[in-house]
């Protein structure tokens, strides 16, 4: 295997695995945010 044949598979690896945690973060952004109108609203989002 050539070493330009190595460096294109580990720069793919290495956007493949970017474009995952990017994935990942979103979706976890997604779940974990919550938008409230009142301070007891607010309240109760953060005890759980």
């Amino acid at each position: 295997m050539k070493l330009q044949e190595v460096l294109e598979i580990l720069e793919k690896q290495l956007l493949d695995s970017q474009k995952n945690l990017l994935q990942k973060n979103k979706e976890f952004r997604e779940k974990n945010t919550y938008y409230v109108d009142s301070y007891q609203d607010f309240a109760e989002k953060i005890e759980k």
